[in-house]
């Protein structure tokens, strides 16, 4: 509870603090996001549900703005990591429904219940996985946790190979700063040696005194033809050396102004270049956690899933099929009519047999055709089944089935509703 205040405190914090990064996805402007880019890819978190999304970098419809305070993005992802925290915590924390006797036939309110949706994927999962024996169980419970082990360290390491690249850049982005300061340095020192050339500094003292005694002259009345003419030459030399300094302490001026234009574009690639790694950085650290997130949420099913086996578990959502497809029969496509908003589709294939990796499971709404959802047989097999929502009228496609594929492909419908 303290740390969902928290999360929400911190949250409401960021919401009057900064709009942070924005994105326009499907038409609605999302506001106080997370957004990373890496790959073409956008990874976008939502801090307010804990949701990552992720939509390419090319979509024409897809408009992100990311703010340029990096504190109030950290804070952000903070505020997301800690809401992702929060569900892990609740998820394992979930114990196993407690026997009692429901009616499956009680309002659509009732059947559009979370929980109950809940019961029934854990309930689906639970009757696959009691198919396997303790051993093949302990085989899969120990590849997943290894795969999920390495998927994490590779990308940790990922993150650690970005962070030194972006040490490296950090250091050349800091020597081209320091090389720039440098140059300031150098204009000004050079600029002030060509105006204190001595030669220029000896005509300039040359012309100061005859300008004094020049002044002398005229006060006296006396007409000096020859200190005039001797005075036109040392304005002449003195201007040659003025000219001479002038020339070049512009040529020094420009040739700084021109290496420090150089640099600042090389510091503005660089830095360039450090945003993007940034960036994956960032992916690579959020993938990381999502598919730490997703190891738990798997593993805590599969326990769930043993205690519930040693504690002789018995559903509380029974199901009665309703009509299957199989590969022997000529069927692809079945209408599913139902008044309850519960249902069930589930498959088997040999996972040895060509082409159980090309089977294909959609689900389409049956008066438009439009897909509603769907899978594929890539997936531990005690997921293969879909839980859907009704009422309504639906079809179920067997799509991308090679020849001599064998399948069966079931649909089911709660056991109390279907036999009122």
């Amino acid at each position: 509870m303290l740390r969902r205040f928290i999360c929400i405190l911190t949250f409401c914090a960021l919401c009057a603090a900064a709009a942070a990064d924005t994105v326009v996805l499907d038409g609605e402007r999302h506001y106080n996001v997370y957004v990373a880019e890496s790959s073409g890819q956008y990874q976008i978190l939502f801090p307010e549900t804990g949701e990552v999304r992720k939509v390419s970098a090319k979509r024409r419809d897809v408009q992100v703005t990311i703010d340029s305070d990096s504190s109030a993005r950290d804070a952000l992802k903070a505020a997301w990591q800690a809401k992702r925290d929060e569900l892990a915590q609740e998820e394992s924390g979930r114990t196993l429904p407690e026997p009692e006797t429901r009616n499956l036939t009680a309002s659509a309110g009732y059947f559009q219940d979370e929980y109950l949706r809940d019961l029934a994927d854990f309930e689906s999962a639970l009757e696959l996985w009691r198919t396997a024996t303790r051993s093949q169980r302990s085989a899969v419970m120990s590849a997943d946790a290894k795969r999920s082990i390495e998927a994490v360290e590779e990308k940790v390491e990922q993150a650690g190979n970005v962070a030194s690249q972006r040490r490296v850049l950090d250091y050349r982005i800091a020597d081209r700063e320091a090389q720039k300061n440098r140059s300031v340095r150098v204009q000004e020192q050079g600029v002030k040696d060509a105006y204190e050339d001595p030669s220029l500094l000896f005509w300039e003292d040359v012309l100061n005194d005859e300008l004094q005694r020049r002044e002398q002259r005229e006060q006296s009345g006396r007409d000096y033809v020859f200190y005039d003419y001797l005075a036109e030459g040392i304005e002449n030399s003195y201007e040659r050396e003025r000219t001479r300094a002038d020339h070049l302490a512009y040529q020094i001026s420009e040739r700084e102004r021109e290496k420090r234009k150089a640099l600042s574009k090389q510091i503005s690639q660089l830095d360039k270049e450090n945003k993007k790694l940034l960036s994956e950085l960032t992916h690579a650290e959020l993938t990381a956690q999502d598919r730490a997130y997703r190891a738990n949420v798997t593993m805590d099913l599969q326990q769930r899933m043993e205690a519930a086996i040693k504690e002789g578990y018995q559903p509380r959502i029974p199901f009665v099929e309703l009509d299957r497809m199989t590969s022997a029969g000529a069927r692809r496509r079945v209408e599913v009519s139902t008044e309850t908003p519960l249902w069930r589709v589930r498959w088997y294939l040999d996972p040895a047999l060509a082409g159980s990796r090309q089977f294909r499971i959609s689900i389409h709404d049956a008066a438009t055709g439009n897909l509603i959802t769907g899978a594929t047989n890539n997936v531990p097999f005690y997921k293969r089944y879909l839980i859907l929502k009704g009422p309504g009228e639906f079809e179920v496609r067997v799509n991308d089935v090679l020849d001599g594929t064998a399948f069966q492909v079931w649909i089911d419908m709660p056991a109390l509703a279907a036999s009122e």
